[in-house]
């Protein structure tokens, strides 16, 4: 591409973002939450949204308890459960199953192999898109039956999130080769480009798509009509978990090395805004709250400037959810009940009494451990647990 072309490219993608986040810079970083007042939202991607931020602003939630709903036992290593058009798809080694949202019956499953290993599906206009590791290939399914629509084979696993476009015309991918792709709703691949280190997260802004490799690199890629074209690629200190589009268009990423960073659009893009100290294998962002978990412990920062509000000492391998002025995590007991919980803690909060920690808005204990992550969709909190004899099972949880 001509220089002339790039730099009007980048200096568009500038002036665009650079306004926005100026915008919001004027936020509060300690701002105040209002609950959800919408009962029929959805989840559609493993982050919720093409930002993958894991949060759901207008979605009512379990604000002071739950009671269940059904539970119903499904195949085990099962990832975040996704929601969309009365339907809960369910990811795991026994392949992709979809449940009714109301009764937890089984209306279908697909599973190309006898051991698939797939990761959460993406559902857009009534297509279901995931990636299957047995046979490298990414397929698109009917939402409704089931049924195959069809099938490309990657050069490589996909792990990351399966994202569509802005304007839904395509759908990007991302294989442990570090290839990504663009393709048609009919399955025709149109661009692909090679990054550096397995592809293991993807999160879309309003025209680009955001890449984070295990090799420690950070792309935007812009299709400029002809093929992808990175705007700017950033080096980052580790292997990239997890990343999502932030207020502004900025970008929080995390990276397994102990740090989770907030990098700049506009102008700087790729440069810092803030890196702080803190092994986030899983997120959820809000307007003014990174909430980070890992083995050890819980981290709510700021997301404007990075500072730990505070933290809390667990085992937490499930990745949170927010949504209206709660955010909600899945944790797991130490000693030998093994057992977990669901809790639930508020949005915004700047600290409990005398500065400490804010007080949970309520608690759960689960004859299991939450793995995968934790949904917000109709009303309800879905979670997946892990029992003590490795049985899996899928639970809806509404509102006491």
């Amino acid at each position: 591409m001509p220089s002339s072309r790039r730099e009007l490219l980048g200096g568009l993608a500038a002036g665009c973002a650079g306004a926005i986040a100026g915008c919001s810079g004027l936020a509060d970083d300690r701002r105040e939450y209002s609950p959800g007042t919408d009962a029929e939202t959805e989840w559609r991607f493993p982050g919720r949204g093409r930002q993958s931020t894991a949060y759901a602003p207008e979605a009512v939630a379990p604000r002071t308890g739950v009671s269940e709903r059904w539970n119903t036992e499904i195949g085990w290593q099962a990832r975040r459960p996704v929601v969309a058009d009365g339907r809960v798809f369910v990811a795991s080694a026994d392949g992709l199953a979809a449940y009714d949202l109301s009764s937890g019956d089984e209306l279908w499953s697909f599973a190309p192999s006898d051991r698939p290993a797939i990761v959460a599906p993406t559902v857009v206009d009534g297509t279901v898109y995931v990636g299957f590791s047995a046979d490298e290939t990414l397929r698109a399914l009917d939402a409704e039956t089931g049924d195959e629509q069809w099938s490309v084979e990657t050069r490589g696993v996909v792990h990351a999130e399966i994202l569509p476009a802005v304007d839904r015309d395509r759908i990007y991918a991302g294989d442990d080769t570090g290839r990504v792709y663009a393709l048609t709703g009919d399955g025709t691949v149109v661009y692909t480009y090679d990054a550096v280190g397995a592809v293991t997260a993807l999160a879309g802004t309003r025209g680009t798509v955001m890449v984070g490799t295990n090799g420690g690199q950070v792309y935007e890629l812009y299709e400029d009509g002809e093929s992808f074209y990175p705007l700017w690629r950033r080096r980052v200190a580790g292997g990239v978990r997890d990343i999502a589009v932030a207020n502004g268009g900025s970008v929080v990423v995390s990276v397994f090395g102990d740090y989770v960073y907030r990098l700049q659009n506009g102008a700087h893009a790729g440069s810092d805004r803030w890196r702080t100290e803190f092994t986030a294998n899983h997120f959820a962002v809000t307007e003014s709250t990174v909430v980070g978990v890992n083995l050890s412990s819980l981290a709510v920062l700021g997301e404007r400037n990075g500072e730990k509000r505070w933290t809390r000492s667990g085992t937490y391998n499930c990745a949170p959810a927010a949504a209206g002025d709660r955010f909600y995590v899945g944790g797991e007991y130490d000693d030998d009940s093994k057992g977990g919980y669901l809790a639930a803690y508020p949005l915004g909060a700047g600290g409990g009494l005398l500065g400490g920690n804010p007080e949970r808005a309520w608690k759960r204990d689960l004859p299991g451990v939450p793995v995968g992550g934790l949904t917000v969709a109709d009303g309800a909190l879905l979670a997946v647990t892990e029992g003590e004899n490795g049985d899996h099972r899928l639970r809806a949880f509404d509102p006491a």
